[in-house]
């Protein structure tokens, strides 16, 4: 009996350690704080952000309006922020344009990597992006949507770009609305510098 006793209170410890750890863990997380401006208008800002196809490489200035949570927890696929807003101009070889009505992207927590507790690069997966891509004067019209993972690229304890690459991100075609045949795939690359910039801090 003494023994059942003690093996069932062995049991007993197990199970509360088990559930104390896990709470632990759950509860771990990422804080975002400004010196300035709010969390809710944060802009991501490249020139040259290349969409490059079979077709050629349309390159241009983007400029994205985001939105992110102040406190992040370590969980897959947590909602972490939205990209609200999209401006494109200055393109090149082609135009690029944002389907208003797929707006809000939303920005789901994916990973971190480096050393705690100074991570490098926290990942997010950027979910139903939608681009429209015009070549040759309108003859080349491709829909490319799809989700891909990007960097929140962190140094000195801030986070100071959004980056795609430098092997790029690939899309799929989702419609042809031009009359010549679309190519399959289209390749997002650049970084998107953050203004201002979010100081990141893990907390338990």
């Amino acid at each position: 009996m003494s023994c059942t006793r003690a093996g069932l209170a062995g049991l007993v410890v197990i199970v509360v350690l088990a559930l104390a750890g896990g709470t632990a863990t759950a509860g771990r997380g990422i804080e975002l704080n400004l010196e300035r401006g709010e969390l809710g208008r944060l802009s991501a800002i490249a020139r040259g952000f290349s969409f490059t196809t079979s077709s050629g490489v349309v390159a241009c200035d983007i400029t994205r309006t985001i939105t992110l949570h102040r406190m992040i927890p370590k969980t897959v696929g947590v909602l972490a922020g939205l990209v609200t807003r999209v401006q494109v101009s200055n393109c090149t070889n082609g135009t690029v344009r944002v389907l208003t009505e797929s707006l809000p992207w939303h920005l789901q927590y994916n990973s971190f990597s480096g050393t705690l507790p100074n991570p490098g690069v926290i990942n997010f997966r950027a979910v139903n992006l939608s681009w429209l891509v015009e070549q040759m004067s309108g003859l080349i019209q491709c829909l490319y949507s799809g989700t891909v993972l990007v960097g929140g690229v962190i140094r000195g304890g801030v986070m100071v770009e959004i980056r795609y690459g430098p092997e790029g991100l690939t899309l799929r075609l989702s419609r042809s609305l031009g009359i010549l045949p679309c190519p399959e795939t289209m390749e997002l690359r650049g970084d998107l510098r953050m203004e201002p910039t979010p100081i990141i801090r893990l907390v338990s």
